[in-house]
């Protein structure tokens, strides 16, 4: 019996033998005249236990046994460890055929410290701006690059109205460049019709102030009458922003769970299953106006023909031109010299080439004209002024403009001059053209390594590398990690993962990290996002383990 049931017990009882009147007996309990007769009747009657609550000693009716707890706890542990707490509980109702209640949910994920907590930290003071009226009247559009599935950094590319949020089209690429954008907004036109606004950042693709004159998005989208509007900061397009976090937050763990591992796989998931069934009747909102601001595609009019890069050309006296370090001569019929006109060459999706004068296409054919490399005939060719200045890597590549291309390895560790030109990526050392590429316009495609630029990728596979010892130095399981990613670059090392495991022994135990990379192996997740989730796992169990024993020995 508690201090205040005693206290009831011994103040009611003195009632009852007239050793106390009601009113002092309601001021000590601090209860009504109501209650404290309920009391007396009570101990009249039942006697001293009328002071004990009904229920004392009770199960409570809504009380779950011990093994849905621990099996929940271990769901949540081992198979929806990246889930949010309302998705986690939503997929235990539809997936699991468990249902329990929210506050329930989170105490037990409170227990086994396994809950996300959004990061907090104070922002500028900004204005609420109102959402659009209609669909169709303003879009935003914006790319994030992220380990979305695989293990293998993508991007991924979409769209979302700013009237009720929802995702017209998005689509999976290796990187966010001007053919990825261009295939995302034809998509979305040919499957709602032409949109009014684009929302967008100051990026150069979209014709930011470093390309304002020479944007192929903006020009394509300006054939078209949509206008581009420009944020100055991430927050003033914080409706695709949020969209990022909701789709990293849901829609990573639901292509683990399904082992997605393939662009093909990736984006048909995405645009059949997840965001009609799992994204629209969450997060879309009924605009203020239902009716759509969205355009119908004029007849006549192929997208094709606008969403393509369209560069120009100089006709010369012969009616020849240069494209792509080549040499064409026009075939068609002119009546008139066309010396000095611009010719017109797009480049489709597809990567393949169409001639264009007047609007019209032309016939052109290649001429064949002799000539050796300059780097065969050992001419000294100045870079153009302009040029990229990179550092050659260890793997003997060089970085420019989100690809990689290979150069000899005598060059790892200096600096050289990298520009683009006619279709063609040229590295320049103390003005010598050491190594020419042809651009890498396949969105699927990082990195580019010549046959004979493979030594210090091969040797890195070695024992004897830097990167093996310093994993064997951890544990076997780290080196077999390792070499995993090592293999995967086939010609390419990505030091960035690699030393970032390898960085781990800083704060974590060998052990741990050796585990760690031992589970993500069986998991088929080779990243550093993987491992830095296990190890905190661990870590977690680890303090739990430790909290135990120390209840135990009190």
């Amino acid at each position: 019996m508690s201090a205040r049931e005693q206290m009831e017990l011994d103040v009611v009882g003195k009632v009852v033998a007239e050793m106390m009147t009601r009113k002092q007996a309601e001021q000590i309990l601090n209860v009504s005249e109501r209650t404290l007769r309920r009391y007396i009747k009570g101990y009249l009657i039942v006697g001293v236990q009328s002071i004990k609550h009904g229920n004392c000693n009770k199960a409570p009716v809504n009380r779950h046994e011990d093994e849905l707890k621990m099996r929940v706890q271990d769901l949540v542990r081992e198979k929806y460890f990246d889930f949010n707490m309302t998705h986690c509980l939503e997929k235990l109702v539809v997936v699991e055929g468990i249902r329990i209640n929210r506050e329930t949910f989170r105490r037990w994920c409170h227990e086994i410290e396994m809950v996300k907590r959004a990061k907090k930290r104070r922002g500028k003071a900004r204005k609420h701006r109102q959402r659009m009226q209609q669909t169709g009247l303003m879009l935003q559009m914006d790319g994030s690059p992220h380990a979305w599935f695989g293990g293998k950094p993508s991007c991924l590319i979409g769209a979302i109205d700013d009237a009720d949020s929802n995702v017209p089209y998005a689509e999976f690429f290796p990187a966010e460049d001007t053919l990825s954008c261009m295939v995302v907004l034809q998509r979305i036109i040919e499957k709602k019709g032409i949109f009014q606004i684009l929302y967008v950042d100051r990026a150069g693709i979209f014709g930011g102030p470093k390309r304002a004159q020479f944007s192929q998005v903006k020009r394509a989208l300006k054939e078209l009458g949509i206008h581009v509007i420009f944020a100055n900061s991430p927050e003033a397009k914080g409706r695709i922003e949020r969209l990022w976090g909701t789709l990293q937050d849901r829609l990573i763990p639901e292509m683990r769970l399904r082992n997605i591992r393939s662009y093909s796989a990736a984006n048909h998931f995405l645009q059949e299953q997840f965001l009609p069934n799992e994204y629209v009747p969450k997060f879309t909102v009924t605009p203020e106006n239902l009716q759509t601001a969205y355009k119908p595609l004029p007849t006549g009019i192929n997208l094709n023909e606008i969403f393509c890069l369209k560069e120009y050309r100089q006709v010369k006296r012969d009616h020849t031109f240069s494209w792509g370090n080549d040499i064409y001569q026009i075939d068609s019929p002119l009546k008139h010299s066309i010396y000095k006109q611009k010719i017109e060459v797009r480049t489709y999706q597809d990567l393949s080439e169409k001639f264009f004068f007047a609007n019209k296409p032309i016939g052109v054919s290649l001429v064949k004209m002799p000539r050796k490399r300059a780097t065969e005939m050992g001419v000294v060719d100045q870079a153009p002024e302009g040029s990229q200045k990179e550092k050659v890597r260890l793997d003997a590549h060089i970085y420019y403009h989100g690809r990689y291309y290979s150069v000899d390895e005598k060059y790892v560790g200096a600096v050289v001059k990298v520009t683009e030109s006619e279709g063609r990526v040229s590295v320049f050392k103390e003005g010598k053209l050491i190594e020419a590429h042809p651009k890498i316009t396949d969105p699927y495609q990082l990195h580019f390594t010549k046959p004979e630029h493979r030594g210090p990728w091969q040797r890195s596979k070695d024992k004897s590398s830097i990167y093996r010892q310093a994993a064997m130095r951890i544990g076997m399981d780290v080196d077999r990690f390792i070499l995993s990613i090592l293999e995967r670059g086939d010609g390419f090392i990505d030091t960035q993962t690699i030393w970032g495991v390898l960085n781990f022994d800083k704060t974590y135990e060998h052990a741990a990290i050796n585990e760690a990379c031992k589970v993500a192996l069986e998991l088929e997740t080779v990243t550093y996002g993987a491992v830095k989730m296990l190890l905190k796992l661990q870590g977690t169990r680890y303090e739990q383990k430790v909290n135990s024993g120390l209840q135990a020995s009190k």
